[in-house]
């Protein structure tokens, strides 16, 4: 699947994105976001942890307050974003984790986003991704002090390995695994 994210996917979304009109109609009518993970240097492995781009589409179809939520990236979900007062909003997800994309192939994965006016402040996901039973995610934009904005990990995987990590609102954070 690598190859042909590179060789074709990464190319023609890039060739698509290139006309403003496109731009516009996934930005403004479908509500696409970025909602990527915070990636993670572990600094017991130097492998990255915590690592991922998704996408997600919240389109208001019903005057914004209820609004149909897609996720794709490695899982593929749908959902309800529910809005709950002052630009925030809270969306239960249900879909698959795929673990060999190629044949659609993956586990049932679920998923609960806090988001504020489109920010994404918290995630936790349940049997996610990357063999992990639990992931939770807290954006720079959870707990901010002044102009100190930072972002936490927290993960378990199903090998019984807990991992966590810190980003001070950079390209990437430090994690380590025990």
């Amino acid at each position: 699947m690598g190859y042909a994210d590179l060789l074709i996917f990464d190319i023609a979304g890039k060739l698509l994105f290139m006309n403003d009109d496109i731009v516009q109609f996934a930005h403004d009518t479908l509500k696409m976001r970025g909602w990527h993970f915070q990636p993670m240097l572990n600094i017991r492995n130097l492998r990255i942890d915590n690592a991922g781009s998704n996408y997600i589409f919240r389109p208001e179809l019903f005057g914004g307050t209820v609004r149909p939520f897609v996720h794709v990236g490695m899982t593929l979900m749908a959902g309800t974003s529910i809005d709950i007062g002052a630009g925030d909003s809270l969306t239960p997800a249900l879909g698959i984790a795929l673990t060999d994309p190629l044949v659609l192939k993956g586990d049932l994965i679920g998923a609960l986003y806090w988001d504020r006016e489109d920010s994404l402040l918290a995630s936790l996901t349940v049997n996610g991704s990357s063999n992990l039973a639990a992931r939770i995610n807290l954006y720079p934009d959870f707990v901010s002090v002044g102009n100190l904005r930072m972002g936490y990990y927290l993960a378990y995987s199903k090998a019984g390995e807990t991992f966590v990590g810190i980003n001070i609102s950079m390209p990437a954070g430090v994690s380590a695994s025990f």
